[in-house]
């Protein structure tokens, strides 16, 4: 056992100190965060407080209520049921066709008689708009301020409608004054897209089910002060009936320019398609399979061209300017086959030019905000139907040959004021709507029919109305808007209408006629208070060349019973009361299994 020196001691002890001073400052450097996470830490049985979620407000509603796209109105102001729907909305749907996106509004039906998405009937308040021949015409539908309705019978060719270049599409119901003839259940009031911002080019393509195909480009942008949108679209399908394919192209182009207070546009748009139309089925052959085609080769054929100039001028801080100019050509081709006879083969063209030009000065009288608008317009078109005979062979010949010049002048006068707030409750609104429109229709029907025992249907046919037009909106809160409103709505018969006016082809019910609407509303909910009624009544009769038009309401249908496929497309409306009575459509087809 060695003896330990006293230094040796010393050595040992300073050596074991220094082990343990580093070891107390590992021991507190590693221990020191615990307690501080802990603290963090949240109990297992306390849960964190939920945050409240972020408020998000919708930007407010408004609507174009004047005739031409201008300084929109809120949505509060104006005495009607509307909806307004973005462009990027529509498309979102999926839907391929702008009846079937409009089926999921409330109150908007669709019906199918042509056998085919692109021809359906649409229906609102009572009134449809369709592209069928002969059927009453109650809804107006206007592309950038253009009106296009058909000038031959007001029908609408939905398949020509730009979707896919809408930029907002507002459903207005119940007459509308300003809105113009026609305009009974409500308008359909489309603007089409610009250049935007960002530079872009889109390219797009679509498979689907039955042979569905659909490929789409698109640029737009903008430069200094110019903006301009090109899209193309060609869609096609084969259908999931038979022989019931459709091929739609369709070629819309937009430049404009936007500087200081004026902003012009310049647009045109192509469309060409080729639609079959498989109609209905009779019952014993939609039970055997409801694929069949009763009457397979029935299509539709149109060619659509459109210029459109939309000027929008600031002349001062009140005064603003609005006009239009356009020009429109269609030119169609509608077969119809007949298993009782022959075969149906029709031409139409159809030619419309004229302009629009609306006046608005917003002021504050008395200090309170008062829009006033004023507004006239004036289009001409000529239009030209020949109807033939056609056997299977190939074999012509002209059943008919009609053609209208057509003539139109309206001028409308409307006011919005901003009568008064804080009345009943605190920060209440009262809006003050009236206004007038005067429309001017005349027909000059000339008849080429090379067949001297058919009656001729030409002559001249005038009619005039004036519509007013009422309403007050009371807002109690932002978010509740009640109106009221009394409007009248104007239909003057249509040209091929007028064509089976004789004594000898004569159509039911056709005259000019004038629907009152009342409507007390709230919004929302949209259905509470609700009251409508609608009155027709016959305008007084006039002297229409050498026919008068005097007889019941309504409007010109096939009488002889129809159980499965209706009239062809292309002749359905005034129908032949005798083998040979000629129309302006031809002669009601009877196909087999129609008629007991």
């Amino acid at each position: 056992m060695g003896v330990i020196t006293h230094g040796a001691m010393l050595a040992r002890l300073g050596r074991a100190a220094v082990w343990l001073l580093a070891s107390a400052s590992l021991t507190a450097a590693v221990l020191a965060p615990i307690p501080a996470a802990a603290q963090e830490r949240p109990s297992p049985t306390q849960e964190p407080a939920p945050s409240a979620p972020p408020i998000m407000r919708l930007p407010g509603l408004e609507v174009t209520s004047s005739r031409l796209p201008s300084t929109p109105l809120p949505a509060s102001s104006v005495p009607a049921a509307v909806d307004v729907i973005p462009g990027a909305e529509l498309r979102a749907t999926g839907a391929p066709t702008l009846q079937e996106a409009l089926r999921r509004l409330p109150g908007v039906t669709t019906a199918d008689q042509q056998g085919n998405p692109f021809q359906m009937d649409l229906s609102f308040r009572g009134f449809q708009g369709t592209s069928v021949t002969g059927a009453p015409q109650g809804i107006s539908v206007f592309v950038d301020g253009v009106r296009v309705n058909e000038p031959t019978v007001e029908e609408i060719n939905f398949d020509l409608l730009p979707l896919d270049d809408i930029e907002r599409l507002e459903l207005i119901r119940g007459p509308g004054a300003v809105f113009g003839r026609n305009t009974l259940g409500g308008v359909l009031n489309i603007v089409t897209r610009r250049g935007a911002e960002t530079r872009e080019i889109v390219p797009e393509a679509e498979w689907g089910s039955f042979g569905r195909q659909k490929y789409r480009l698109r640029i737009g942008g903008t430069g200094g002060p110019i903006d301009y949108y090109v899209a193309g679209t060609f869609f096609s399908e084969d259908g999931w009936r038979d022989a019931s394919a459709g091929r739609l192209g369709r070629l819309f182009a937009r430049i404009g320019l936007r500087q200081g207070g004026t902003d012009l546009s310049l647009s045109y748009q192509r469309a060409q398609n080729r639609i079959e139309q498989a109609g209905s089925l009779p019952e014993s052959e939609l039970d055997q399979h409801r694929t069949r085609n009763f009457t397979r080769g029935d299509f539709f054929a149109p060619l659509m061209n459109a210029v459109t100039l939309n000027l929008k001028q600031e002349l001062d801080e009140r005064w603003a300017l609005a006009a239009t100019l356009f020009a429109r050509t269609l030119d169609s081709e509608q077969f119809n086959v007949n298993l009782a006879g022959t075969n149906t083969r029709s031409f139409t063209s159809t030619a419309t030019a004229g302009g629009t030009v609306e006046a608005s000065h917003q002021a504050t009288p008395f200090g309170r905000s008062n829009r006033f608008v004023l507004g006239a317009e004036y289009a001409d078109g000529d239009a030209r139907v020949r109807v033939f005979r056609e056997t299977s062979a190939g074999e012509r010949e002209i059943d008919s040959d009609v053609r209208d010049g057509l003539t139109t002048i309206g001028a409308w006068i409307l006011n919005t004021l901003d009568l008064g707030r804080d009345l009943l409750v605190s920060g209440d609104q009262v809006v003050l709507t009236a206004g007038a429109r005067f429309d001017y229709v005349r027909h000059a029907i000339g008849d080429r029919t090379p067949d001297p025992d058919i009656p001729s249907s030409a002559g001249t046919h005038t009619f005039m109305r004036t519509t007013p037009r009422f309403g007050i909106n009371y807002n109690p809160t932002p978010r509740l808007n009640l109106y009221f409103s009394f409007a009248e709505g104007f239909r003057a018969p249509s040209f091929l209408e007028l064509t089976c006016a004789s004594p000898a082809t004569i159509c039911p019910g056709l005259q000019a006629e004038a629907g009152h609407s009342a409507q007390l509303r709230g919004r929302p909910p949209r259905a509470a208070m609700a009251m409508a009624r609608r009155t027709p009544r016959p305008l007084p009769e006039r002297r229409a060349g050498r026919h008068l038009l005097r007889s019941a309401h309504g409007y010109g249908r096939a009488l002889l019973p129809e159980r499965g496929r209706h009239a062809a497309p292309g002749t359905r409306g005034c129908a032949a009361r005798q083998s040979r009575a000629r129309r302006a459509l031809g002669q009601l087809r009877l196909h087999g299994g129609d008629v007991p």
